[in-house]
C-alpha cells in the first residue's frame, strides 16, 4: 500500500497535541477507521481514558490511542487505566509525532 501524504504538521518545532490528534483522525478516517474523541478530556469522567477510540468494522479492529507530545509523559491515572484496559484484552496505543511511520502502519495495516 502507498504511504499517504498526511503528515503532522509542526510548528517551529513544535506539534500541538490538538493538531496531532486532528491529523492522527483524519489519516484514520482515510483508511476507513470511526474515531471517537472528547474535545476536552478535562470533562470527561474517566480521568486517564485514552485520547481516541478507533474501530474498522470491516476488519473487526477495536483500539484504543493515546496521543503525547514528543516530551509529554503518561500520568498516574493514565498508565493504570491503560493497564486495566489491556487486562480486558484491548489494545492500546501511545502515539507520539515522531512515530509517524508506525501510526501509518497500524491504520493502514489491513486494505479496506
Amino acid at each position: 500500500m502507498p504511504r499517504t501524504t498526511i503528515k503532522p504538521r509542526p510548528v517551529g518545532h513544535l506539534l500541538l497535541e490538538k493538531d496531532f490528534q486532528r491529523t492522527v483522525i483524519e489519516l484514520a478516517r482515510l483508511h476507513g477507521w470511526r474515531a471517537y474523541s472528547i474535545p476536552d478530556s478535562r470533562r470527561s469522567t474517566e480521568k486517564g481514558y485514552p485520547d481516541i477510540t478507533l474501530w474498522h468494522a470491516k476488519r473487526k479492529v477495536f483500539a484504543l490511542a493515546e496521543l503525547k507530545t514528543v516530551k509529554g509523559k503518561l500520568s498516574a491515572e493514565q498508565i493504570a487505566v491503560h493497564a486495566e484496559l489491556k487486562a480486558c484484552g484491548m489494545t492500546v496505543y501511545v502515539w507520539r509525532p515522531d512515530e509517524w511511520d508506525e501510526i501509518e502502519k497500524v491504520l493502514g495495516r489491513w486494505p479496506n
